[in-house]
């Protein structure tokens, strides 16, 4: 096991060039001075947690096709080649004229696994590691025409990348921590609009630049795990407040993250006491 541990960390010729998706900015902070901020996507890392704007909750019947994907292709950059290449070997699957009416429909958000793999059984889940594309169609309210139109996933797993409308919108590696894309730009809002999901999840010891390379304690889940939906912002709007108490002298920090989404500029309004 050791040695398994130790070949897992050595660079070998199938180490993909997919860049992380999240990256620390240095940001002006109200009173002076810089602080990092985490970015992802794109966007300031969101809390994910409820508010109370609109919403658009994407769960129900979604299309889906099982596929062999390339995993070479899914952890490398997404430059121009890159993406021309993941869209050519999806055979037009994320264009919006691409007909999934032969496709399988998929309550989501849920694993891609049959529960259990024989139905009526008492065994476990089935054992599907590999490449999925989702679909679905979906309409927006005509008054999010003038907000910020935020797409989030909670849990996906493993390396998802998104369409709307036929453009890419961005790409996500990671089981379980959440994402969000900014699809202001991309979303139609007098009329169909259509998100397309590619995922691939890449078989455990198969590769040794991925997490976990070998095999581990917990069932490798595919897909779109947990909820995604649409959500609604003013153009500046708080992206996140954290509240924390750093001792017992009743002193309360708080620390806010604001978005000003036509300029892209973001500020760290300090801590008050």
């Amino acid at each position: 096991m050791q040695n398994q541990l130790r070949a897992a960390l050595v660079l070998g010729p199938d180490n993909g060039s997919l860049s992380p998706s999240l990256e620390f900015r240095s940001t002006p902070q109200v009173g002076g001075g810089d602080v990092p901020v985490a970015w992802q996507s794109g966007l300031p890392v969101l809390s994910f947690d409820p508010q109370d704007r609109p919403h658009l909750d994407l769960a129900g019947t979604w299309k889906k096709e099982r596929v062999t994907v390339d995993t070479n292709l899914s952890l490398t950059s997404r430059g121009f080649d890159g993406l021309r290449q993941i869209e050519q070997e999806g055979a037009d699957r994320h264009t919006t004229a691409f007909d999934d009416q032969m496709w399988f429909d998929k309550e989501l958000s849920n694993v891609e696994h049959e529960m259990p793999a024989v139905i009526g059984s008492l065994g476990g889940p089935e054992p599907y590691e590999g490449g999925v594309w989702y679909r679905r169609q979906f309409t927006v309210d005509a008054n999010w025409r003038a907000q910020q139109v935020i797409l989030h996933f909670l849990v996906s797993n493993c390396v998802l990348d998104v369409w709307v409308n036929g453009v890419w919108a961005g790409y996500h590696e990671g089981g379980y921590p959440p994402f969000a894309l900014d699809v202001t730009e991309l979303v139609h809002y007098d009329g169909e609009n259509v998100v397309v999901v590619r995922v691939d999840n890449p078989p455990w010891d198969t590769r040794l630049d991925t997490v976990l390379a070998v095999k581990s304690d917990w069932w490798n889940y595919t897909g779109i795990i947990q909820d995604i939906y649409l959500e609604a912002t003013p153009k500046l709007y708080v992206v996140r407040a954290d509240i924390c108490t750093p001792d017992t002298s009743r002193a309360v920090q708080v620390s806010a993250v604001l978005l000003n989404a036509p300029t892209g500029r973001t500020t760290f309004c300090g801590a008050w006491h």
